[in-house]
């Protein structure tokens, strides 16, 4: 892994369209109405001038990308996912909202849309 990850920061085009496509991407299945182009700009400007939970956590989806290049050859641990949901959810709405348990594990199953809505995973009962 260590290949890679050094493959991947040598070569900062790469790098830099991982970023933005990985926060993209990721945010997008999480239902962020961000743009590509809105999220290249969080990434090479740090603009946050859109809605802010999420410029803040596509800002902290690049953050988090970094730290998992900086730890992808340690053996992943529940401690290193919660640090990971940590740096995802810093500095939004849902840090403080103890619905969202940052810091722990799920406590509320995930839903996908707001009319005709469905759940989509069931929630595990491990709070910290």
């Amino acid at each position: 892994m260590t290949n890679i990850k050094n493959e991947l920061i040598s070569h900062t085009d790469l790098y830099v369209w991982t970023q933005i496509n990985f926060a993209y991407h990721s945010n997008k299945i999480e239902g962020s109405p961000l743009s590509k182009n809105q999220t290249k700009q969080i990434f090479e400007a740090n603009d946050l001038t859109m809605d802010l939970d999420d410029a803040l956590e596509a800002r902290n989806h690049f953050r988090l990308f970094d730290y998992m290049l900086k730890t992808v050859d340690e053996p992943l641990s529940k401690e290193m996912m919660i640090q990971m949901n940590m740096i995802l959810k810093r500095g939004t709405s849902y840090e403080d909202n103890p619905a969202y348990n940052v810091g722990g594990f799920k406590v509320r199953e995930n839903g996908i849309g707001m009319i005709n809505s469905f759940n989509t995973t069931r929630y595990l009962c491990i709070c910290l």
